[in-house]
């Protein structure tokens, strides 16, 4: 049986695999893998595998999953998510015409890889070619993916500047070099200019396996003629375990940066 963490946000998943040592000190000596995923903006269920459970991370990591989306319309980011640098700000779609569209992502369609994730081409995650301005000499691999329920939770309008400080407070959670410097400044200076309130739809989704919120979330904005990213991602269930019954390991982060 994994072992279901609740993983916190700007955590990264070894940081994530470490607390839980800690706090389970019967796992210090044990081989402890994972299951899906997560970046580190994003929060919710992680299964932990332990020992020979690892031969059967294939199994666990086919199962279907649920996430709660918050969408951010009329900003684009690199990594189709806050922590990325804004590469295109656009007047934002009509509440009518989001809601309008959501109904076409209940399909099976072709998603391409994002050109900031861990999916590997050419023996490299694709990261590492994005970080060195190479992503568009790079053949993206194009997968799959069935979006099996989408719904609409919520709609708010959010000031810019309010929206600028929590952004910069959730990239400040996240440790080692993912660009944060830069990438504030360039949220700073984009909103700055802003007057109006921005539109953040919270979607739930159920999806298949590997599907890429970040990229349901660019593509939709893209749909609209306008730009989209996904401002916070939960997943809230992988196959039959909840977030409900995961293990919370917020107090136990290392003191090393």
């Amino acid at each position: 049986m994994p072992i279901v963490l609740d993983k916190p946000p700007g955590w990264t998943l070894l940081e994530s695999i470490d607390a839980l040592r800690r706090v389970e000190p019967a796992l210090a000596t044990a081989r402890l893998g994972y299951a899906g995923r997560l970046d580190p903006m994003a929060e919710g269920v992680l299964l932990v595998l332990r020992d020979d459970e690892n031969r059967e991370a294939a199994q666990f990591r086919a199962l279907d999953k649920t996430y709660r989306v918050q969408v951010l319309f009329g900003v684009a980011t690199d990594s189709y998510d806050a922590l990325g640098l804004v590469s295109e700000a656009k007047p934002a779609p009509s509440l009518a015409r989001v809601h309008a569209a959501l109904p076409s992502l209940e399909r099976t369609f072709e998603q391409a890889v994002p050109a900031f994730s861990s999916h590997r081409v050419n023996g490299k995650p694709m990261f590492h070619w994005a970080r060195r301005g190479l992503a568009d000499t790079i053949v993206r691999p194009v997968l799959t993916r069935t979006v099996s329920e989408l719904l609409a939770e919520n709609d708010a309008l959010v000031e810019p500047a309010t929206l600028c400080e929590s952004i910069a407070e959730r990239i400040a959670r996240v440790r080692g070099d993912f660009r944060q410097g830069a990438i504030v400044a360039r949220w700073r200076s984009v909103l700055a200019s802003h007057t109006e309130p921005l539109l953040v739809t919270t979607l739930r989704i159920t999806c298949s396996s590997g599907t890429f919120m970040r990229a349901i979330a660019h593509d939709l904005g893209h749909a609209l003629g306008s730009a989209a990213i996904a401002l916070a991602i939960e997943r809230l269930r992988v196959g039959p375990y909840e977030r409900s019954a995961g293990r919370a390991i917020g107090h136990a982060r290392s003191d090393t940066p």
